[in-house]
């Protein structure tokens, strides 16, 4: 089995094989942006327009293929402004239910990332289906989880499914804002209180929910591990119990010694207001295969 980087031509010359790809990823359950059943001749006009965009240079497309057969393919689309020139985005990586379980998607994610890297991209992102395949090989590939954003688009059996961001630097810099293997959570990750939180392994949680006393806290704590944790006292409490009261995690309390004038504690980042931590586990073996593309819309 062989993976090469194609160009526009070649993209035109393997219409109907990498539209056979494409429908095969679709059939088999991936959110690559279509709905079940998706026809060939659709298939292929999406790959023309694909070989459109490698010749306007925005575009960066390889080749998985096993003998005459292509068996997978993944793509790199490339910024146009200014600004952004150092990052790209991973797209459309698929493997054919055939060739799975042999790692050709870890393959193909692999030349992906070293390509960028020798074109001097620092900084890779994509968004996949939470919890497909394609989502655990990239966390033991080493990417890391910025967010989960709900409902954001439809399998290919039309139902709403949430989609979950990854990046990956490439230029050696430590990559997790939230923890030893997360980001920061957005969106409806917080707990019963509002709070947007981090994972517990020490990075900031951005507390942003209700006190128990009725007044709004932005507490701004590492975890557990990172050493002082803020709770409510971050901003300002109105009610009763508006006093200053840091949480358990975090050290000692500011506030009365048995908390009671202070408010309930809040633990930043691993209690209910701070949101709930960031999990932090380990994807499959090398093995694991994507399925699923790097993108869901």
């Amino acid at each position: 089995m062989i993976v090469h980087r194609v160009d526009e031509h070649g993209v035109t010359a393997l219409l109907d094989d990498l539209a056979a790809l494409l429908a095969d990823t679709v059939a088999g359950g991936a959110s690559v942006g279509f709905l079940a059943p998706l026809g060939h001749d659709e298939a292929v006009a999406w790959w023309r327009g694909r070989a459109a965009a490698v010749a306007a240079g925005q575009l960066t497309v390889w080749v998985a293929r096993e003998g005459e057969r292509v068996t997978g393919t993944v793509s790199l689309a490339l910024p146009d402004k200014p600004n952004s020139r150092h990052r790209a985005e991973l797209v459309k990586l698929m493997v054919s239910r055939e060739a799975r379980g042999r790692g050709l998607g870890r393959r193909l994610l692999t030349t992906a990332e070293e390509a960028a890297a020798t074109a001097a991209i620092t900084l890779l992102h994509l968004d996949t289906e939470t919890g497909s395949p394609a989502e655990r090989l990239y966390r033991s590939a080493g990417w890391t989880r910025a967010g989960t954003i709900p409902d954001y688009a439809a399998d290919p059996g039309g139902r709403l499914r949430p989609t979950t961001l990854y990046f990956k630097r490439l230029d050696g810099r430590a990559g997790t804002p939230g923890g030893a293997a997360d980001g920061v959570l957005v969106g409806t990750e917080g707990g019963p209180r509002g709070g947007v939180g981090c994972g517990p392994t020490g990075g900031t949680s951005y507390g942003t929910g209700d006190g128990p006393g009725g007044g709004t806290s932005h507490g701004t704590g590492d975890g557990p591990r990172g050493g002082t944790s803020h709770g409510p006292v971050g901003g300002t409490g109105d009610g009763p119990r508006a006093g200053a009261s840091q949480g358990p995690a975090g050290g000692r309390p500011d506030g009365t010694p048995d908390g009671t004038p202070g408010g309930a504690p809040v633990d930043a980042g691993d209690g209910p207001a701070g949101g709930r931590p960031g999990d932090a586990g380990a994807g499959p073996p090398d093995g694991m295969e994507a399925g699923a593309s790097a993108v869901a819309g």
